[in-house]
């Protein structure tokens, strides 16, 4: 796509980890790159790591504890929250059952196909010093998890279910194998790294602005890996470990 200009200049707030967008993006050695430090204080952030799995194949056997992480977690925070999900059909399995649970919160849900008015009703929902506070369930990837502005008061916790990657298929096994003809990690270009920018970006939600304060909870045992662990945001590094680990 670049071939035929001059010069391009790409950005953004999550070209991360840097090595493989700037491979992706056509790169080489003689261009020009550079990381801005990140505005925000660490102390904005209250990162939470629950090691708890979420692979399919778990899914089923640890659904309660997660039911449990996100509702103790709403009710200890003074504010309206998002929650992102790897499906919809996770999510909607997860908007039923918190129906059931003790929450003083409205609950409200992302569906498939919004209409831009529809969008708007949403995020309407989430104004500051609301007397009942508003629980969003959104999709990792989706419209909520980029390019919105909840600031200050609007919005004071995050939790991201899972590490984002996406679903196996053809295409994806196709871009792996592929990468690692080229002698990197085919698995991490085709998987870990397309599921962390969603995770990124969902993150990225809760701190808008220099005054904004809030808690992120990311929700998988694979953070606490050496490798999740290289890759996290600076900003995210200082973590706390809640509750417990299931295996």
């Amino acid at each position: 796509m670049t071939a035929g200009y001059k010069a391009a200049v790409f950005f953004s707030a999550t070209l991360h980890p840097f090595s493989y967008y700037f491979h992706q993006l056509g790169g080489e050695a003689e261009d020009y790159r550079f990381v801005i430090p990140t505005p925000f204080d660490h102390s904005q952030w209250q990162v939470e790591i629950q090691p708890l799995s979420i692979r399919f194949r778990d899914r089923d056997r640890h659904f309660p504890h997660l039911m449990e992480s996100i509702v103790n977690l709403f009710n200890r925070v003074d504010g309206n929250g998002l929650v992102f999900f790897p499906s919809y059909a996770f999510m909607r399995r997860a908007f039923d059952a918190l129906e059931g649970y003790d929450l003083s919160a409205k609950l409200i849900m992302q569906e498939p196909m919004m209409s831009e008015k529809e969008r708007e009703e949403f995020l309407a929902e989430f104004q500051a010093g609301r007397e009942q506070p508003v629980l969003g369930l959104a999709v990792l990837g989706g419209i909520f998890s980029e390019g919105i502005d909840l600031k200050g008061e609007r919005l004071k916790q995050v939790v991201v279910v899972g590490v984002g990657l996406p679903q196996p298929d053809e295409e994806r096994e196709l871009m792996k194998s592929y990468f690692n003809s080229l002698g990197v990690n085919g698995f991490a270009y085709a998987y870990t790294y397309p599921g962390l920018n969603k995770v990124f970006q969902s993150g990225g939600r809760l701190i808008r602005t220099e005054e904004d304060r809030g808690v992120l909870r990311l929700i998988d045992d694979r953070y606490l890996s050496g490798e999740y662990q290289k890759l996290l945001l600076e900003e995210w590094r200082h973590f706390t470990v809640v509750g417990g680990s299931w295996t």
